[in-house]
């Protein structure tokens, strides 16, 4: 007993045993750690795998509904109607994204270009400025030397005699002018360094579009998406080609044979006459500010009308003469107007 005690008391221990536990004490940490994070990606995987069967799954019933629809004598035609109308939707999304885009940027380099000529033209005033001191400084300097080399031939002039008695007069007033220089020399170097700084400041960069401009953006943007609208020239047709965009094959059916063949003519002949849609730039304009001047804002900062405001179809000729229509393109979201708007 009394020896168990000795070595429970003697309180020695190996300083390598403690190293060893140590390390293995972290090794243990980092490896719980390795773990967790394997168990969070592996349950990660499981979840991507599950949904992608999921998808593959639905993509599968998807396929099998359309074969069975393509066996269907009755159904066969309505699917291939579906399809070119959900091609032509499909056309008009890209379109109108196209054009948001394109416009955005648009503006976005203008607005910049102008923020940079403004900029410039700042730059370019400072510059001159500086340069018409420089210059006058330069010109100070040389009278300054010009005033020492005088002093100092003058000085030369007078007799030994004369010149000794004058000599503390002199060098006082060569010191002045030499400080007087060297002051002017100081303001020389400093307007350079003004002048190096200018010329190497650096552009301002590119900023955001104000409330003003996106709200010009958005209304040219429903002004394009009901240009697209009007050159359906049928309103059913158009509707038909956005519910064949939020649809599914088999879910709307578009009459007999003769029918079909009818809308698929009729969507042909739009597919002909879709890009014409560029050439009324300024209808595009009158509309856009017929829209926004009846457009009522709930809010001061709210860019994108509400839809209410803005369910007015505004048809244009080529005349330029107006007519209106009820159409709520942006309630409706054609042509996915929601997702391209300036925000």
């Amino acid at each position: 007993m009394t020896g168990r005690v000795a070595l429970l008391s003697s309180g020695k221990t190996d300083p390598q045993d403690s190293e060893k536990l140590l390390n293995l004490y972290r090794s243990r940490v980092e490896l719980k750690k390795a773990f967790s994070e394997a168990k969070a990606e592996k349950h990660a995987l499981n979840k991507l795998v599950h949904e992608r069967d999921g998808s593959v799954a639905r993509l599968e019933q998807k396929l099998s509904q359309i074969e069975e629809l393509l066996l269907d004598p009755e159904w066969v035609y309505s699917v291939a109607v579906h399809y070119q109308l959900r091609a032509l939707n499909d056309r008009c999304r890209a379109r109108v994204a196209s054009f948001a885009e394109q416009l955005k940027r648009r503006q976005e380099t203008r607005k910049h270009q102008a923020i940079l000529d403004s900029w410039n033209a700042r730059r370019s005033g400072q510059a001159s400025k500086v340069e018409k001191e420089l210059t006058m400084a330069a010109q100070a300097i040389e009278v300054s030397e010009q005033r020492i080399a005088d002093a100092e031939a003058s000085y030369r002039e007078h007799p030994f005699f004369v010149r000794i008695f004058k000599r503390r007069a002199f060098r006082k007033e060569v010191r002045r002018l030499e400080h007087a220089q060297s002051l002017l020399h100081e303001k020389e170097t400093e307007l350079k360094s003004v002048l190096d700084e200018l010329g190497n400041s650096a552009a301002p960069e590119q900023q955001g579009l104000d409330q003003a401009a996106k709200r010009s953006i958005n209304f040219m943007i429903l002004s394009f998406a009901q240009q697209l609208y009007i050159q359906f020239g049928d309103d059913n047709i158009a509707s038909l080609v956005k519910e064949a965009g939020d649809k599914s094959a088999g879910a709307i059916r578009y009459g007999n044979r003769e029918d079909c063949q009818r809308l698929l003519e009729e969507v042909a002949s739009r597919w002909d006459a879709f890009d014409n849609v560029t050439d009324h730039a300024d209808a595009l304009q009158k509309r856009a500010k017929l829209l926004s001047e009846r457009a009522i804002f709930m809010n001061d900062d709210d860019v994108i009308p509400p839809a209410g405001s803005a369910g007015t179809l505004i048809c244009i000729n080529d005349g330029g003469s107006v007519t209106e229509k009820n159409a709520d393109l942006l309630g409706e979201d054609y042509w996915g107007l929601t997702k391209v708007f300036s925000r």
